[in-house]
């Protein structure tokens, strides 16, 4: 395990949640894209009837979102920092579609995909980035994965994550992480937490990173109220900043070395000052036992300043002193 965080890339993941609106998705793009938090954000693309047989419980909720392949084109088009942006084709017609496209250089290749081995060679020659999707492989076919694509390392992110409607923490295998950054490739973690458990989310992220994962990947809505596709496992827009930027004080915490103005502050209101309990006659000699030590608005001689001064001269005072004075250097002998 890493004893240091690697900065995250974070990844936005729009899948379903523009419930087949090119309007809403139109604008949830536009709030995502000047985000200056999110480095990419991810928009899944599909013809059902590639994807689903009629049978599969989730044809006809996917029939009915799915956008068309012009309408696409016009939506792509649109996009001014196409450097943000990743593609997950989830069919092969899809694939072609998304590798005609131009000035899209990231692709992702689904779990459904990851041993298509035609598909990957195809995507690694076309895109400068390809990220694809590893669950469910055991440590024997991440190897054979790995050897099988190694030269190609410096394109390939392998991205370990899964959906399971919200995927349970105890379900995850986060070692898996750093097994495959133990063969030398880029690695990510695809968060599914349940989206009122935010705690698990950061908790899951902790992990993934502690691993050795570099990229993070969430669903992201519109709306949690709502209630659109994906929700189960989504943070709203906001939330998902939020989580971006407390990784990046995380990442930072241990590169401030000077004391702050709040700590010094904080410091000098906690810190107790020396002050006299009786009267004190001039000539007298210091003693402890006629000092009381109190939090004071103003600072005063703390206990180890005054052993230090005692160290090098006897203390004797030089003037009378009234009882429940704050105690200076200015007041002993020189």
């Amino acid at each position: 395990m890493e004893k240091n965080l690697k900065k995250p890339i974070f990844i936005a993941e729009i899948a379903s949640s523009h419930n087949g609106s090119v309007k809403d998705l139109n604008n949830f793009i536009k709030k995502i894209d000047s985000s200056k938090s999110i480095d990419l954000y991810k928009i899944q693309i599909f013809k059902n009837n590639n994807l689903c047989h009629v049978s599969s419980p989730l044809y006809k909720k996917l029939q009915k979102i799915e956008i068309a392949y012009p309408k696409w084109k016009k939506i792509l088009s649109s996009i001014r920092n196409k450097q943000k942006l990743i593609l997950e084709p989830f069919d092969k017609e899809s694939f072609y579609f998304c590798k005609k496209l131009k000035k899209i250089n990231k692709i992702k290749i689904p779990s459904a995909e990851n041993q298509n081995n035609i598909l990957i060679l195809e995507a690694v020659k076309r895109f400068e980035e390809v990220y694809i999707n590893v669950s469910g492989f055991s440590n024997k076919q991440i190897l054979t994965f790995s050897n099988r694509y190694k030269k190609f390392k410096k394109k390939i992110i392998i991205m370990y994550g899964f959906q399971s409607y919200p995927t349970k923490f105890e379900d995850l295998r986060f070692k898996r992480i750093k097994f495959i950054c133990n063969q030398g490739f880029r690695t990510g973690y695809a968060d599914h937490s349940y989206y009122q458990d935010i705690g698990e989310t950061y908790i899951s992220v902790i992990n993934a990173l502690k691993f050795g994962a570099v990229y993070i990947e969430k669903h992201i809505t519109p709306s949690i109220k709502k209630n659109l596709p994906d929700k189960i496992s989504s943070f709203e827009l906001k939330e998902f900043e939020n989580l971006i930027k407390n990784f990046a004080k995380l990442n930072n915490f241990d590169q401030k070395t000077d004391i702050s103005k709040s700590e010094i502050k904080y410091c000098q209101q906690m810190n107790k000052f020396a002050f006299t309990k009786n009267k004190i006659k001039k000539g007298e000699m210091f003693d402890l036992k006629k000092i009381i030590f109190l939090r004071s608005k103003i600072p005063g001689l703390s206990l180890d300043k005054i052993n230090q001064i005692n160290k090098k001269k006897v203390l004797i005072y030089e003037k009378k002193i009234k009882k429940n004075s704050i105690l200076r250097e200015s007041f002993f002998k020189r």
